[in-house]
């Protein structure tokens, strides 16, 4: 039965008289080395133990492609935004510019005869 008042309750041969390394200053046991290199599950890459990368993954290819495709459908759509506010800047002016003109009453009839 353990006394938990004296840490030297086991007091047989084989266990002398030390109480338990606080510190834990031990030499780690041998731990087996893991794989050289790790492949990561959800892009792919080949990665080494130190988390270098040895070799990028196909989904994370695509995942690069679709970033650059989107930065330039982007890119796009400002230039397309643009031109659009400048046409209607100009289709404004010009339409202006016909009711300026037009005011008075026109001598022009369509389906008339031009004399």
């Amino acid at each position: 039965m353990k006394n938990p008042f004296n840490p030297f309750w086991r007091n047989t041969k084989t266990e002398k008289h030390h109480q338990a390394d606080p510190l834990n200053t031990d030499p780690p046991s041998a731990v087996p080395a893991g794989p050289k290199e790790i492949i990561c599950t959800a892009c792919g890459c080949k990665l080494a133990r130190n988390g270098e990368v040895i070799s990028t993954g196909e989904n994370y290819k695509k995942f690069l492609k679709h970033e650059t495709t989107v930065e330039e459908k982007d890119r796009e759509i400002s230039r397309i935004n643009t031109e659009l506010a400048e046409v209607k800047r100009e289709r404004d002016a010009l339409k202006a510019a016909a009711q300026g003109s037009g005011s008075g009453p026109s001598s022009h009839r369509p389906g008339a005869r031009v004399a």
